[in-house]
């Protein structure tokens, strides 16, 4: 339970920081001028909503393949 909460956090932390160097890039690429960059927004909530599946095949295609993936 710890592990998935703690991969889930460390996800968040990386889509906030490619977000932030985005944004950041973003900025720089532009040349300034009296254009108003427009504001970026970071809305909390569910930041590292994600799906599980277990996946079981009924039958080993190779004996080297494991019969979960």
């Amino acid at each position: 339970m710890s592990s998935s909460y703690n991969c889930s956090i460390l996800s968040a932390g990386v889509v906030f920081l490619a977000l932030l160097r985005l944004s950041v890039a973003a900025y720089h690429s532009q040349e300034r001028q009296d254009d108003r960059l427009s504001p970026v927004i970071l809305v909390p909530g569910d930041g590292g909503s994600q799906l599980e599946a277990k996946l079981d095949k009924p039958e080993i295609v190779h004996y080297f393949c494991n019969r979960k993936t």
